[in-house]
């Protein structure tokens, strides 16, 4: 009700939208937070956030195909790590594993800077045990952010099961960027 009273003053407000979205996206009214979304992109179309919000609210239903041209329309508007890793997640929900592959590629071409998303797909792969590319983004990570204690921490576990023997040396630049972290504490 409030949220409604604040469009009532101002109906352009993209935060209260997106609170109006994710409010419905959580109570399965998949239309209404829909219909959230088409506004914010009718308002502002030269903005990422409405083709983002489409995209998650298709995602949440598995509406692969939806979401990803959703996706899509969004990082034509604007260049960001979080959509590219949605992107990149719904290509691979819809079983497009080598466009994953090769989206990820371009966007690091792109974006080599970018430690998120690096992150991310170190992240993705210690998931799916692919230690040797795990340990390829987890270094690409350590190179742009040097006291990442979460990287090295996980690099320091990857190297571990590769049977690296800088997986110690790792594990010890970890700790001394976070020396009160049980879980680093737990790797060494």
């Amino acid at each position: 009700q409030s949220l409604r009273q604040a469009l009532d003053i101002n109906p352009k407000l993209i935060q209260v939208r997106q609170q109006l979205a994710t409010i419905s996206l959580q109570e399965g009214k998949f239309d209404e937070a829909l219909t959230e979304a088409k506004t914010v992109q009718k308002d502002f179309p030269k903005q990422a956030v409405g083709y983002a919000m489409e995209g998650d609210i298709h995602a949440a239903q598995k509406q692969w195909p939806q979401a990803e041209r959703a996706y899509r329309e969004a990082l034509k508007q604007q260049k960001s790590s979080l959509i590219a890793m949605r992107l990149h997640g719904t290509l691979s929900q819809e079983g497009k594993a080598s466009e994953a592959h090769s989206f990820a590629a371009s966007w690091l071409k792109e974006n080599p800077k970018d430690a998120a998303f690096h992150l991310y797909l170190a992240d993705l792969s210690l998931r799916h045990k692919d230690y040797k590319t795990a340990a390829q983004q987890y270094k690409a990570v350590i190179a742009l952010q040097p006291k990442n204690a979460i990287a090295l921490n996980n690099l320091a576990y990857v190297a571990g099961q590769l049977g690296d023997p800088d997986a110690v040396k790792y594990a010890e630049q970890a700790l001394a960027v976070a020396p009160q972290s049980p879980a680093i504490q737990d790797t060494l």
